[in-house]
């Protein structure tokens, strides 16, 4: 059963109880627990979750851990440091660092009684193992990025949980028993309880989770630029909101422009939408050329955030950002379906209609244009007509690991081409990708023209001749290329 499917029977009893005391003594109730006597100069308002919806809605790591210690970071932050004994969810770091925002007081709206609480008001104890919900804030604008690459993570809303003495949890600087639908935190609850009902959570948590923020912690441009799902040539555009307009102390300085895409050397780009990238504060103007390794901020965003500490590149690095891709891009064709085609080697000969065997799609199609992407290999891109055996997208790419020696595709012409589907070389991409079958390219406007291993066809057919109907042809198509995906299904 999941987390919030269960019925809340024993927050039903507290309201019960607690208007019942209200018409009693005929006032408002107020705990001396939530009066302090800091000075806060920041106001924050959360809306009222449960510790269950808290942390599906927040959590992104839950983690056993014991105190080391605390120190203030300048006049806003202080930092509590931990070490990693256990986790239930994420893969935090042995060590890591937790970090709250002092003189800020945090007011709860939408609960039976009156809740704000200091994020700094925690204490810990050395020796106490702590069970913490954690957010991750690895980020590569932050001001408290460590060389040394432990984690970073923020509490979420200040929950605590005591596996020594669970009754001493805590959240919204109250007591954690409070706020928990689906069992007890008190004296009498062990270790094993909690952790089993905190593993069940998190598995929930994993169910649904879609997406993570990439986070490359290099240096490296190869590693930044294979790292990152797009690499764009951009424009820097009229700023959406430039760092001054913060409060003083913000945790992030960063600028937020609109960008014109000039060029996608990776990733698509939706060139319809508003797109928006987030920049160090004061290192890019408008009207300047720059290239970005970037990641969507959230899943189907138009704003764009640094993949790592160093996503910003000159436009003198293009040479070298190109190197690295068309590198990349011949190796992994070269280790893919492309080198191994038709469960042969390059060199294995077929015959016409052995080759038809291992087409998974045999398409019409007409040419659009062809990109060299890397040294001996090219991407040809067609407008599909129609597809005799699949359903696929209106436009495809055709990888060619090799040449086609002096055949030249035409603009107007129908080409039927038999194609086994690869995985796509790019991750957001959104046409099918294929490979050609022993450069097999079929001239529907005139059969002559047809090719296979550079060669007319009809030298590597029994069947195939220049005089073929178009009907005799798709007929020749379907039974040998149905006839190989049976086989293979057996």
């Amino acid at each position: 059963m999941k987390v919030m499917e269960a019925i809340s029977v024993k927050k039903f009893i507290k309201i019960l109880l607690f208007f019942g005391v209200l018409l009693l003594i005929g006032c408002s109730v107020r705990s001396e627990e939530y009066f302090h006597t800091h000075d806060a100069e920041i106001q924050n308002h959360l809306d009222y979750l449960s510790f269950e919806e808290t942390l599906l809605e927040f959590a992104t790591d839950i983690v056993i851990a014991q105190y080391v210690g605390s120190r203030s970071l300048d006049e806003v932050w202080m930092e509590f440091e931990f070490i990693v004994s256990d986790r239930i969810l994420g893969d935090a770091t042995e060590q890591i660092f937790v970090h709250v925002q002092m003189n800020t007081q945090t007011h709860v709206d939408g609960w039976i009684n009156e809740l704000h609480f200091y994020p700094n008001d925690l204490v810990f104890e050395y020796d106490i193992n702590y069970l913490l919900p954690l957010i991750n804030i690895n980020d590569p604008y932050s001001n408290f990025y460590r060389e040394t690459g432990e984690d970073m993570f923020i509490f979420v809303r200040n929950i605590v949980v005591d596996l020594d003495d669970p009754s001493n949890s805590v959240m919204y600087g109250d007591d954690l028993d409070n706020h928990v639908e689906g069992m007890d935190f008190d004296e009498d609850t062990s270790t094993e309880e909690i952790i089993l009902f905190m593993e069940e959570i998190a598995e929930e948590i994993e169910e649904e989770r879609q997406w993570e923020r990439i986070f490359i912690r290099s240096d490296d441009i190869e590693e930044i630029i294979l790292g990152s799902p797009y690499v764009w040539i951009v424009e820097i555009a009229e700023p959406r909101r430039l760092s001054d307009a913060f409060a003083p102390n913000p945790p992030l300085r960063t600028d937020l422009y609109y960008i014109n895409v000039i060029h996608s050397l990776k990733g698509e780009v939706d060139l319809r939408a508003d797109l928006g990238v987030v920049f160090f504060a004061d290192t890019v103007l408008p009207g300047e050329q720059h290239i970005v390794a970037i990641a969507p901020n959230r899943e189907g965003g138009t704003w764009y955030r640094f993949t790592s500490r160093n996503s910003l590149f000159r436009m003198d690095q293009l040479d070298e950002i190109m190197s690295i891709l068309e590198n990349h891009n011949q190796n992994n064709s070269n280790d893919s379906s492309i080198d191994m085609i038709e469960n042969g080697t390059i060199d294995d000969y077929l015959t016409f209609e052995e080759a038809l065997g291992y087409a998974s799609d045999a398409v019409i199609t007409q040419f659009i244009d062809y990109t060299v992407i890397g040294e001996g290999l090219i991407k040809f891109e067609f407008r599909v007509l129609e597809s005799l055996l699949n359903e696929i997208t209106d436009r495809i790419f055709v990888y060619l690991d090799g040449d086609f020696g002096n055949f030249g595709f035409s603009y107007e012409v129908e080409y039927l081409l038999p194609l086994i589907r690869v995985e796509s070389h790019y991750s957001m991409a959104k046409e099918d990708e294929f490979v050609f079958i022993r450069s097999i390219v079929i001239d529907l406007n005139n059969l002559s023209n047809s090719i296979m291993y550079n060669e007319p066809l009809f030298e590597h057919s029994n069947n195939f001749h220049g005089e073929m109907m178009k009907e005799e042809i798709l007929t020749l198509i379907n039974e040998h290329v149905i006839e190989g995906i049976e086989d293979s299904d057996e």
